[in-house]
C-alpha cells in the first residue's frame, strides 16, 4: 500500500507556514504532502513573495486551486457580477475563490487527511 496524501492548505499566513512546517516534520518520511493554495488577485503582492520564501524554507512547491468559473480569481470580478461585497452570508468572493475552489480541487484530487493553519488571537 503506498503513502497515504496530506494536502495542507497554505494562506499565505503565519499560522499556516507553521502548521505546514509543522506537517512535513511530523509526517514528512511517512506522507505524500501536498501544498495548496487559493489565490486571490487583488490580495497584497507581498503574499506571493512570503508563498517563494516558504517554498525555499521548506523544499516544497505550492499549487493553485481556482474556481473553475472565476480563473483570474478576482474578486472584482465576483463583486461586479453579484453587485455587493458581502451580505449575511458572507462575501461571495470568500465563498467562491476560497471556499468553492478548495472543493473543487478536493473533488479531483486525492488526499487522506485535510491541514489548515489557525491563529490564535485574544
Amino acid at each position: 500500500m503506498g503513502k497515504k496524501t496530506i494536502v495542507v492548505w497554505f494562506s499565505c499566513g503565519a499560522a499556516s507556514a507553521v502548521a505546514l512546517q509543522e506537517t512535513i516534520r511530523r509526517y514528512g518520511d511517512t506522507h505524500n504532502i501536498r501544498v495548496v493554495n487559493n489565490p486571490v488577485l487583488e490580495e497584497h503582492p507581498d503574499n506571493m513573495r512570503f508563498l517563494g520564501d516558504v517554498e525555499k524554507w521548506l523544499g516544497v512547491a505550492v499549487e493553485f486551486a481556482k474556481h473553475s468559473k472565476y480563473p483570474e480569481a478576482s474578486c472584482e470580478t465576483i463583486w461586479n457580477e453579484r453587485k455587493f461585497l458581502s451580505g449575511p452570508k458572507g462575501a461571495p468572493c470568500t465563498m467562491l475563490l476560497k471556499k468553492a475552489a478548495r472543493q473543487q480541487w478536493e473533488a479531483d484530487n486525492h488526499h487522506d487527511y485535510l491541514v489548515l493553519g489557525f491563529g490564535f488571537y485574544s
